[in-house]
């Protein structure tokens, strides 16, 4: 079989102004894609930050291609290069669509919510972007412009960058986002730009703004660096700067008579002193990252700490998935399903025992898990066959015109460096999008340089009966690239539809109008299992508030009927868009829960079916097995109530939502004495659990030992200082025993994390009216299960990192004895309900 990768080059003599002005054209959007893409921002958009830049460099490669294709025809001229590189990319992008056709979720494998890096679509596109660099054969003025273009950019982002310290916050005014994505991908964005210095700083002109350029360069980037403080980083640059500070010592000494490096010339005191300021920086950060680190945490108010699965963590969820799927892997952009259904229970006991994961500890890694041993080969391959091009061009071949240099030295230090990031690391799409453009203008300048690499020429002038194949040719390029085009704004823009109609359903509350949008949404995009979810979401909690009112009209009872028979139908639709989600089966099973097994016949074994898959799909997660219990206890099932209890507090002893389900089916068989005896024995076996001591506290309200109950509240804070409902429920027996102080203080530090809790403002003003009665213990909500973790666009973030060989975190943890640590996500006080849950866990 031929794989052929087409390069779109016209000879010079070609002499048609139109072909040549689709040539330029088409070069001319490649540039500005990389020109703009690190600032492209669109304000007041609220949709995936990262989903912004990738669908701008959708649209721009996109009319490259249509100029590109419709250049080849009217010139009928073309020159094919087929270098082994690309052959091993479009391959593994080949094995990628296999892979997610056999994953049992095409969908969200191939698009994902919002075109997300793991996906296939954002794969052809890094395929497409390093494809299309071709573009620039021989094209040495165009590439030094796009380079040029590229430090312009660079500029932009860090005046903004700078800017954003100074004035304090996030000018975005997006949780943990800069402008060219998260905080480590603009630690790495720096961090490409020392890495080049570092490459070329011996070729640096003697011209002061030259040299003003670079150093001002190099102090932001440190700067940056050390705000983020991004650990592995530290350790690349300080080798990197070490290695090229002992290279220019002996540049001109045994190393002279190198003519080709130009090691002829002198080392410059600038480029020794600039290597020599870089590497003992980063070996301050090395040595001493934490202290220093909290020393920037204090100067700039910014403290960023990103968790992810650890190395050996992720290594156990690959071993796994090949066990299981040898070949194809768990499917693109499926790490988040291996890791639910995989992952090692004791993460249950750390505050991330309900975070998803979009990734594992590298993108490599997670991209060998997704594909499996088809894809981990070919993108072997790739990899390898790239670092043999990069070597030779940069150690064997012999250059004919020296002035290349200087970009071989560019493109290839950006793209190994982002290579050795990727293995380690998994940036957004900005950072992916730079690998791509560096990585294709190396194998653009080894086509150029290489001479001995076969070129064929496809002359359709001279052969006018192999028009039409072209004519064919260009149509199915432009049909084809047209339709993957308008899939992917479709996608667009329905995710700002969808953003745009929730936050008018937040402020308005009409479920009605909510439905219709999302019925609409569905229509356009027919295989994501989103849109039936959400709005069987809706159907679940209609049927919970009307689940409450004690006199239901005829009305209301229609109204529970019909939303019931929808919200099965809409969940089964789920399912059957997407069989791999545990979530839209617990949806199921909660449906079951609100018929009565006297009413409809095998309903319960339904129902304990449903949560029975749940349950297979995401075997660690304790939701499941409370919901079921919340539905037994609904139906008068004492027993298996508790049964289900003990199944979740088994798998997370200090699950909140269990325990004081736990007690409030103790305290409401009058057997709150026996409990504290029981719950005191379980203590005794986990002295460490902060949720054991917040169940006993609850008893001890229940038979009114209040100072027991506020010592037991206190150990559980004393534990876990972040625990919210232990606070609130001190604060309420700090009521019961009339100090009014104490209270407000523990309520208005629930309240910190609490702001839009209406229940809890009007306790704090009924108790600084002077009414210290609280609520009847039975109608106490407590928290709905979010517990100090969080998921953000593409990875946990937290500030205070448990103990466990389970996550890793990226960036070193700031310490210091003036200062600690403040958590990035504490719990909220919200209402638990079937509902809740289900969303929680989505």
């Amino acid at each position: 079989m031929n794989h052929n990768i087409f390069s779109p080059r016209v000879k010079a003599d070609d002499g048609d102004n139109l072909s040549l002005l689709f040539w330029q054209s088409a070069r001319f959007l490649y540039l500005i894609v990389f020109a703009i893409l690190p600032l492209w921002y669109i304000p007041n958009l609220a949709i995936s930050f990262g989903f912004t830049k990738t669908i701008l460099v959708v649209v721009l490669v996109y009319g490259a291609v249509i100029l590109s294709a419709l250049a080849m025809l009217r010139s009928g001229r073309l020159s094919i290069y087929t270098p082994l590189t690309l052959i091993f990319l479009w391959l593994f992008v080949l094995t990628s669509f296999i892979s997610a056709y056999l994953s049992g979720d095409f969908f969200d494998s191939v698009f994902g919510s919002s075109l997300e890096v793991p996906t296939v679509s954002f794969t052809v596109l890094f395929a497409f972007l390093v494809s299309l660099c071709l573009l620039l054969v021989n094209a040495k003025l165009t590439m030094m412009r796009l380079l040029l273009l590229s430090l312009v950019s660079l500029c932009g982002v860090y005046a903004y960058t700078i800017s954003s310290f100074v004035m304090g916050g996030n000018l975005l005014n997006l949780p943990s986002q800069t402008i060219v994505g998260g905080f480590n991908d603009l630690a790495i964005y720096a961090g490409l730009f020392l890495s080049v210095i570092l490459a070329v700083v011996h070729r640096v002109s003697s011209s002061w703004w030259v040299r003003a350029g670079a150093t001002l360069i190099t102090l932001v980037s440190l700067l940056i660096l050390a705000v983020v403080n991004f650990s592995f980083l530290w350790i690349f640059i300080g080798f990197v700067s070490l290695m090229a500070f002992l290279y220019l010592i002996a540049k001109d000494t045994w190393l002279r008579g190198d003519v080709e490096f130009g090691q002829d010339k002198q080392s410059s005191s600038f480029a020794l002193g600039l290597t020599a300021f870089i590497c003992v920086i980063s070996g301050v950060f090395i040595v001493s990252g934490d202290y220093v680190g909290a020393k920037m945490s204090n100067l700039t108010g910014l403290n960023y700490v990103e968790v992810r699965p650890s190395l050996g963590a992720t290594t156990e969820i690959a071993k796994v998935v090949y066990q299981e799927s040898i070949f194809t892997g768990v499917g693109p952009n499926r790490f988040a399903d291996a890791w639910r259904q995989h992952k090692d229970r004791a993460i249950n006991q750390t505050q991330f025992w309900n975070t998803t994961f979009p990734s594992g500890n590298s993108y490599i890694f997670s991209t060998i898990i997704s594909t499996g041993l088809l894809g981990s080969i070919l993108l072997l391959g790739f990899i390898i066959t790239y670092a043999i091009l990069v070597y030779r061009l940069v150690f064997i071949s012999a250059l004919a015109d020296p002035s290349w240099r200087p970009l071989i030295l560019v493109t290839t230090a950006a793209s190994v460096y982002l290579w050795i990031v990727v293995a380690l690391y998994s940036p957004g799409p900005v950072i992916m999008c730079l690998l791509a453009l560096f990585t294709g203008l190396t194998i653009a300048i080894s086509q150029s340089q290489d001479k001995s690499l076969a070129v064929r020429t496809i002359n359709i002038t001279a052969n006018r009966k192999n028009g039409l194949l072209l004519v064919a040719a260009t149509l199915l390029v432009i049909v084809f690239s047209t339709l993957a085009f308008i899939a992917v704004t479709t996608l667009f823009f329905n995710q700002a539809k969808l953003i745009s109609v929730a936050n008018s359903f937040a402020a308005t509350n009409n479920q009605a109008d909510y439905d219709q949008a999302l019925l609409r949404l569905a229509e356009s995009v027919p295989g994501e299992d989103f849109y039936p979810a959400e709005r069987a979401r809706l159907r679940l909690a209609e049927l919970n508030r009307l689940m409450v009112i004690t006199e239901p009209t005829a009305d209301d009872q229609k109204r529970y009927q019909v939303s019931l028979g929808e919200g099965i139908s809409l969940a089964e639709a789920a399912i059957s868009a997407d069989r791999t989600s545990p979530f839209n089966y617990a949806m199921l099973g909660s449906f079951y829960g609100f018929i009565s097994p006297d009413q409809v016949e095998d309903v319960a074994n339904r129902r304990r079916d449903a949560f029975a898959l749940a349950k297979q799909l995401d075997p660690t997660n304790p939701e499941y097995a409370l919901i079921e219990a919340q539905i037994e206890n609904r139906q008068g099932n004492m027993t298996e109530a508790r049964n289900q209890l003990a199944t979740a507090i088994a798998l997370k002893p200090d699950y909140t939502e269990a325990l004081f389900l736990s007690s409030q089916l103790d305290i409401r068989e009058g057997k709150a004495t026996s409990a504290i005896a029981t719950t005191r024995a379980i203590i005794s076996l986990e002295p460490n659990n902060p949720g054991r001591y917040f169940q006993l506290g609850l008893l001890q309200l229940a038979i009114t030992d209040l100072e027991s109950a506020v010592v037991s509240l206190q150990n559980a804070l004393m534990l876990d200082p972040y625990y919210a409902n232990a606070r609130y429920m001190l604060a309420l027996s700090y009521l019961d025993l009339g100090l009014a102080e104490e209270a407000l203080r523990e309520l208005r530090i629930v309240q910190e994390t609490n702001p839009d809790n209406a229940g809890l403002r009007s306790l704090i003003s009924q108790v600084e009216g002077g009414d210290l009665s609280s609520p009847p213990l039975n109608e106490i909500i407590p928290v709905s299960g979010t517990e100090s973790s969080a998921q953000l666009e593409s990875a946990a973030t937290q500030s205070d990192v448990s103990d466990t060989s389970l996550v890793s975190p990226v960036n070193r943890l700031p310490y210091s004895e003036e200062a600690e640590v403040e958590p990035a996500v504490t719990e909220e006080i919200t209402e638990p309900s079937v509902t809740d849950n289900q969303v929680e866990g989505e």
